[in-house]
């Protein structure tokens, strides 16, 4: 888009370019003949064979032709202009709208208006990039911008004409299948390939328990206060035993859990190491282990479908997960990471496919959604675990978007919960 804009602009200066050439020509060869005829008329006049009152009315005569010569020369230029405004408003005025009229309904107060971090993108060129902005009630706002820029682009998410590829819009006045009137903001969900509404009181943690764990009033004012708490002895649905960090997503209010504490620096990463892993109690000293990177050897485990194993195991520094090798160098011999070919169904670029193996995230646009409507999410590999995460927004251009809106692939979620014990006490 910018692209074309920028080339009619360079157009529109050529043109106004060659139109002042021609001015200036026309300009300059009048001056030459009216000079020729002032000149001549002088002479004239001194030879005696023409009396000044006669020169005087052929040279005012001469001056005075050429105006309306010139003004009907460039009548063409200007009814032009002329013409093509026309056309553009009779083309506005036979437009089709977007969306239908809605009659019939109770009228809506504006209280406001919000954007936050929003991005979008027209065939993989991003319109709006990390655009925030906030729209006060019984305010006047003005946008202004070239041709181009996304003014009208960033309107339309307004009125979820267009659903933005990153960050949320804050809509009100939205109608429930019920009837009911409501206000939320909307975004792109990756994992769900849909749109997700959240509500401005999702974002405050008011349960006084988690995974059937009483929570202390420090830990509820923690956790709305933006910090990572740890939380033993919760139990998922399937009655499975496990403890995690959780903090709340900044994004959606939601509680998220992971091995390691997200507050603690990359690098440096406070991981949990459980006391029992599928079935077999660890010491204190294979624990300490653990946490320092080096790998530890258990007998009698069982999986899943009830079958005991013996395995080496190692956990990642950076994200607490446990990996096991039937080997000690099994760790290092893993198959690298390959960048796959599609993603949901759509085909990645050779340019994609690179920037995802030189670490880069990248915009897939296309993404089908399961309501058949179109959605776009950024991708990035991570080569730790084997799988590509998938964000709202841009990893790379806002850093803590890393532990915001991160969607894990649910192929390597089915795997991560075949690790975890079936029966009693499991992993983290």
């Amino acid at each position: 888009m910018d692209a074309r804009t920028d080339a009619l602009s360079k157009e529109e200066a050529k043109l106004k370019r060659l139109t002042g050439q021609n001015m200036g020509i026309t300009n300059t060869a009048i001056l030459l003949f009216d000079l020729a005829m002032l000149v001549s008329s002088a002479a004239l006049v001194q030879r005696g064979e023409l009396t000044f009152d006669g020169a005087l009315i052929a040279v005012l005569a001469l001056f005075s032709s050429f105006g309306p010569t010139v003004a009907l020369a460039n009548l063409g230029a200007t009814l032009q202009n002329t013409f093509a405004a026309g056309n553009r408003v009779l083309d506005i005025l036979d437009e089709e709208p977007v969306v239908d009229e809605v009659t019939g309904q109770k009228e809506v107060e504006f209280t406001g208006a919000e954007a936050e971090h929003v991005t979008f993108s027209y065939g993989g060129e991003d319109i709006l990039s990390d655009v925030s902005v906030r729209f006060p009630e019984r305010s006047v706002v003005g946008i202004v911008g070239r041709s181009g820029s996304g003014k009208s682009t960033l309107a339309k998410t307004f009125n979820a004409v267009l659903l933005p590829s990153g960050g949320k819009v804050y809509v009100e006045g939205m109608i429930a299948k019920s009837g009911n009137e409501f206000n939320a903001f909307i975004q792109v969900n990756a994992e769900r390939r849909g749109v997700e509404f959240i509500f401005e009181n999702d974002k405050l943690f008011n349960r006084q328990s988690l995974g059937g764990v009483e929570l202390t009033k420090q830990q509820i004012e923690d956790l709305n206060m933006g910090k990572a708490i740890f939380v033993e002895g919760m139990e998922r649905k399937d009655g499975e035993i496990f403890s995690s960090y959780v903090k709340l997503d900044e994004a959606t209010g939601r509680p998220a859990y992971t091995r390691y504490n997200p507050d603690s620096p990359e690098g440096a990463r406070e991981i949990y190491i459980p006391k029992e892993i599928n079935g077999v109690k660890i010491t204190a000293e294979e624990q300490q282990q653990l946490r320092e990177g080096k790998t530890i050897f258990l007998n009698d485990m069982v999986n899943r479908k009830g079958e005991e194993f013996s395995s080496f195991i190692k956990a990642d520094l950076e994200t607490g997960r446990l990996s096991y090798s039937r080997t000690p160098d099994g760790f290092e011999q893993r198959a690298e990471f390959k960048i796959p070919a599609k993603v949901w169904d759509v085909e990645l670029t050779r340019k994609q496919r690179a920037d995802l193996q030189d670490g880069k995230a990248v915009l897939v646009e296309g993404i089908k959604g399961y309501d058949g409507k179109t959605i776009s999410q950024y991708v990035k590999a991570n080569f730790n675990q084997g799988r590509l995460d998938f964000y709202n927004e841009n990893p790379d251009r806002k850093r803590d978007a890393s532990q915001r809106n991160v969607v894990a692939n649910a192929q390597k979620q089915g795997q991560e919960q075949s690790n975890r014990k079936s029966k009693g006490a499991g992993i983290a």
